[in-house]
């Protein structure tokens, strides 16, 4: 398998909307270690796909997020798979790597995560342990053991952000280092 770019990765937003955050335990912890990722990302121009539950109902992604969502593709979905046709649409030859973060990990990621596993055997499926959660944190635990197991690769947001500098020669390095070591402050 190849190291992770930021030419050969994917990153999959899924479904971290307002009333779905709010039914999470932990809400603004989880959207702290998720927007340390984005901001991490900044430098990076990793193409970002933000997908919607039903978001007449569930409401858009949360605002916090915007800033660092500006090229982002956004689709909308009722399906809790996230390889909808839209989705599936960015999956060219280029890409290697799909990483995912969002909600909620024992449905619409676990469904999703086993869809790109079992159809595109080619890429490696990667889940942010600090980035996706459930309202049930057994579901939660439960269903992120089985997609390990499945051979979802879990990391962290600094292994992934480490991992597309690769070298402390990126000039992104600095920034980084900087903001791992504000991390939690």
């Amino acid at each position: 398998m190849s190291q992770m770019t930021v030419d050969n990765t994917l990153l999959l937003i899924i479904d971290i909307q307002s009333k779905l955050v709010r039914a999470m335990p932990q809400p603004k912890n989880y959207i702290e270690n998720v927007l340390f990722l984005l901001k991490g990302l900044e430098d990076f121009p990793i193409k970002k796909i933000v997908t919607e539950q039903y978001p007449k109902g569930l409401g858009p992604t949360i605002e916090e997020l915007s800033p660092f969502l500006k090229d982002a593709y956004v689709y909308p979905k009722t399906r809790f798979n996230a390889c909808i046709k839209e989705v599936l649409n960015h999956l060219n030859d280029s890409i290697q790597h799909v990483v995912i973060i969002g909600m909620e990990t024992s449905i619409c990621i676990e469904q999703t995560a086993h869809q790109l596993l079992e159809d595109y055997p080619h890429l490696k499926v990667h889940l942010i342990r600090d980035a996706v959660t459930a309202r049930s944190l057994k579901e939660h635990e439960w269903a992120l053991s089985q997609l390990q197991t499945d051979g979802v690769s879990l990391i962290s947001s600094e292994t992934f952000l480490y991992r597309l500098i690769s070298d402390a020669k990126n000039p992104s390095f600095k920034t980084i280092a900087q903001l791992v070591k504000n991390r939690g402050k």
